[in-house]
């Protein structure tokens, strides 16, 4: 893989500039917010098949007109996002480290004070959700391909049901996607898998690097021809001995 610098090209001031960009975008009834595209781009990033910063753009901003500098501040969340995936994982509990990786996702307002206490965030607000939601939307881009990439790896097709169920925001979109309200996710179920998303993107990276890497082909000695004495040293002709066993 190619080396990754050791800061991100995005910084606390493009964050709040974009998330105003895309507010403003989607009121005007195109768009999407900043956690959805979080997902999406994820999800294009590590996925099996290239997908180019130009064919997601649209996802984002629908049919409307983009300002340069919304479409330039998105170019540049990419890139952070690829950056983010890159990172080694932290050790040691290194909350900071840990943060840094994590997707940009929407809490709720708190009061003053509260803004770092998640014991002060409303036990129903469905963190993640929208996360989960974009990023299923970029799966949905090639979906032949992460179809293939489930059905060879099981592990990997569970994740994704959790995806699914993340992005189940109350239990009327639970109904409308037909699944057991009974089966929605907590807060702490949803608060401990975001912070499982860092260590899957990176496995999915990694996955779609080894499988695109050049494969050596598998050498073999060539074989006796057919009338050939066999070498197993029975007398017999190969074709009428060992080889009768080769196809």
């Amino acid at each position: 893989m190619t080396p990754t610098p050791e800061t991100s090209p995005f910084d606390d001031d493009d964050l709040a500039r974009l998330e105003a960009l895309l507010y403003d975008h989607a009121g005007d009834g195109d768009g999407m917010p900043l956690e959805a595209v979080d997902g999406l781009f994820s999800a294009l990033i590590v996925g099996p098949e290239p997908v180019l910063p130009d064919e997601a753009l649209p996802q984002v901003l629908g049919d409307g007109e983009a300002a340069p500098e919304l479409v330039e501040l998105l170019q540049k969340l990419w890139e952070h996002i690829t950056w983010r995936i890159r990172q080694p994982l932290p050790v040691d509990d290194d909350a900071d480290a840990a943060y840094e990786l994590m997707p940009f996702v929407g809490l709720p307002e708190l009061e003053d004070g509260e803004d770092d206490d998640i014991d002060a965030i409303p036990r129903d607000f469905p963190v993640g959700a929208l996360w989960a939601a974009g990023f299923l939307q970029g799966m949905s881009l090639r979906a032949d391909a992460w179809t293939k990439w489930m059905d060879a790896d099981a592990d990997l097709a569970l994740d994704v049901q959790d995806l699914m169920r993340m992005s189940v925001a109350t239990p009327e979109h639970a109904a409308e996607m037909e699944l057991d309200a009974a089966d929605l996710l907590d807060f702490d179920d949803r608060w401990g898998l975001l912070a499982s998303v860092p260590a899957l993107l990176q496995d999915l990276d990694l996955m779609r690097f080894e499988a695109q890497r050049p494969r050596e082909p598998i050498r073999r000695d060539a074989l006796p021809g057919r009338n050939d004495p066999c070498p197993c040293g029975s007398g017999q002709k190969w074709k009428k001995c060992c080889g009768s066993t080769v196809h």
